[in-house]
């Protein structure tokens, strides 16, 4: 599945490609226009190649959600987890979630319209599998430009990469021989038993993927250090090879969602349907709510190049390190506080009424709860930028260090709220509503997801 906003070089460049695989079925999702979805039809109908298009405009999911409707009898929370606000700019978290409702029972392929299937090992590839308890099982290869990321790629059928892997259970790749990153009895405990890969992910090389200057400040000493022997270019061009060194099975919720396959067929969590990093938030949702499923990383970046020119400014750093968000605020939640019960269904409504009850809360209740997990948040930036400082670096690298120190220090004391104001709401009503909203879709997600296999995609 290719979910889009229409027509574009990069998607043109995209179903051009895809257009040549074998087997493939390429269903292009459009959000929100007609026009758009028009143009992708025309565009498709041109292809030659054994792949098969279908087109799915705002019209047809449309229909598929009032199906969705009369099968579950949740007209609220349908709304709630499938149709983002018109005003917001980012809404993929709520067609990721259609798109997860019409897979339920199956395995699929989500590919972003700014990604080509051109892929690129690592510098220190090995053979064979490793097992990780490590936060980040990706290593971090900066460059000054996107297009020296990808300058060693070749070419491959994502699907293809992913087939042997997605859905097997997670003994039946490891062995006694495999590597271990870290120790973790627990996971040790779950791939003896029956956990299986339930998501499969590729790296990235070109843009990282990030929006935020501090992402520097969560790169291994290595990976910093190589990124300093060129700064300030490679520092402001936010381009890298992120990627596993050999494929891996991790314990680990760190999640990016360019290109990832996903096994469906048992119940898989919603997405926070609007803000950025809703893919972040949605592994760390996923490792706590399935607790079997497991995420591997293969050993292949895929190529991102998206259209837009994203760099950082050397001062965006000390704004970045205190840039609460909504998705920070979640997925420390459910990291800190992980919901209790006995099956996922269970675990989903109890997040969902714990968000629930905050939502309606008072203000100064709400206040205190978000305050003390954004404290939590900027001790855990405080400590990196610490760390950073230490390793030393060019003048204006340790400049900017400073001031971020100095502005985490100052956000200690006022912590930052994790939203604005939208549609004239207060922040504090703004938090409420998106918090309403979450916990009613996760509430009635394991019912949306039983109907929705009654549907069948």
């Amino acid at each position: 599945m290719v979910p889009t906003r229409g027509p574009s070089a990069h998607l043109v460049r995209l179903l051009d490609r895809l257009a040549v695989l074998e087997r493939a079925v390429v269903v292009v999702v459009v959000d929100p226009s007609e026009r758009a979805a028009d143009a992708v039809r025309a565009h498709v109908a041109s292809l030659h190649g054994p792949a098969r298009f279908a087109v799915v405009d705002a019209a047809a999911r449309a229909g598929w959600r009032e199906d969705l409707t009369r099968a579950s009898g949740r007209a609220d929370a349908v709304s709630a987890a499938l149709v983002a606000s018109p005003e917001s700019p980012w809404r993929i978290g709520a067609l990721r979630n259609q798109l997860l409702l019409q897979a339920a029972g199956r395995v699929v392929l989500s590919v972003d319209d700014d990604v080509l299937p051109d892929f690129v090992a690592s510098p220190r590839a090995h053979e064979g599998w490793r097992l990780s308890a490590q936060v980040d099982p990706t290593e971090w290869w900066p460059v000054a430009q996107r297009a020296d990321a990808w300058r060693e790629a070749t070419s491959g059928d994502p699907a293809a990469l992913h087939e042997g892997v997605i859905g097997r259970r997670a003994s039946s790749l490891l062995d006694a021989r495999s590597e271990r990153l870290g120790s973790d009895p627990a996971l040790e405990a779950e791939v003896a038993g029956d956990a299986r890969v339930v998501v499969s992910t590729f790296g990235l090389a070109g843009d990282a993927g990030a929006s935020r200057a501090s992402i520097w400040l969560g790169a291994s000493p290595d990976a910093r250090a190589r990124a300093l022997e060129r700064f300030p270019d490679v520092y402001a061009a936010r381009a890298m090879l992120r990627v596993a060194p050999r494929a891996t099975i991790t314990s680990s919720p760190w999640f990016m969602a360019p290109c990832f396959a996903m096994d469906a067929r048992g119940i898989l969590p919603p997405f926070l349907p609007e803000q950025r990093n809703t893919d972040g938030l949605w592994g760390m949702t996923l490792r706590r709510i399935t607790r079997s499923g497991l995420i591997a990383h293969l050993p292949l970046a895929i190529r991102h190049d998206p259209s837009d020119d994203r760099r950082f400014e050397i001062g965006d750093l000390a704004r970045d390190a205190v840039a609460f968000r909504v998705t920070d605020l979640l997925a420390l939640w459910i990291a800190v506080d992980p919901p209790r019960g006995a099956t996922p269904q269970e675990r989903l409504r109890a997040f969902g009424a714990a968000l629930g009850a905050l939502s309606v809360a008072s203000p100064a209740v709400r206040v205190k709860r978000v305050e003390e997990i954004a404290r939590i948040w900027l001790r855990a930036v405080h400590s990196r930028v610490v760390a950073a400082r230490r390793e030393g670096g060019p003048q204006p690298w340790q400049d900017a260090l400073a001031d971020a120190e100095s502005a985490v220090q100052r956000a200690l004391v006022a912590p930052p709220w994790p939203c604005g104001s939208e549609g004239g709401r207060s922040p504090d009503d703004t938090l409420a509503a998106l918090l309403g909203r979450y916990a009613l879709c996760l509430d009635a997600w394991p019912e949306l997801w039983a109907a929705a296999q009654t549907l069948g995609g």
